[in-house]
């Protein structure tokens, strides 16, 4: 007998919606439980790459829409933090507009990141290029593994 697919469609979009939704409450109250309080502050979190090499650190964190200008990083006693907001176009009102699905993220963020007492906040720096900010955060030298030669 043969059986035709059948592909259920009804309520696909807002059950995504809903599930997005679940999903990203779900990632705060488990960056809560990791010690990331900003998770609370948070309408959105962006998604970061951190790197560390001998001398820095380099975090990416994907922006895509964001304004240089609202973006701040900062580095207080180990601690980076990078925040800002995006707009959602879909606030502005129009009557020759008509939105049909909005899935885009939008509101304030921030994400700190604990990268220890050997860092160097006074050279760090920053750099925004195609809605990815790239944040170098230099160690000290004596926070640098020193290797001995063994004799």
């Amino acid at each position: 007998m043969f059986q035709m697919p059948c592909k259920r469609e009804s309520n696909s979009a807002a059950a995504s919606d809903t599930w997005q939704r679940f999903d990203g409450d779900f990632q705060q109250l488990f960056q809560l439980f990791n010690g990331d309080s900003s998770a609370a502050r948070t309408d959105y979190s962006p998604s970061l790459d951190v790197k560390e090499e001998k001398d820095a650190y380099t975090v990416h964190i994907d922006l895509p829409g964001v304004d240089k200008s609202s973006i701040q990083v900062k580095v207080t006693e180990g601690i980076l933090s990078v925040s800002g907001s995006r707009k959602a176009e879909h606030e502005e009102e129009s009557a020759e507009k008509t939105w049909h699905r909005i899935e885009r993220r939008s509101g304030s963020f921030e994400r700190s990141l604990r990268l220890g007492n050997g860092v160097d906040a006074n050279k760090v720096a920053a750099e925004y290029k195609d809605g990815v900010l790239k944040v170098t955060v230099p160690k000290k030298e004596s926070s640098q593994a020193h290797v001995v030669e063994v004799q």
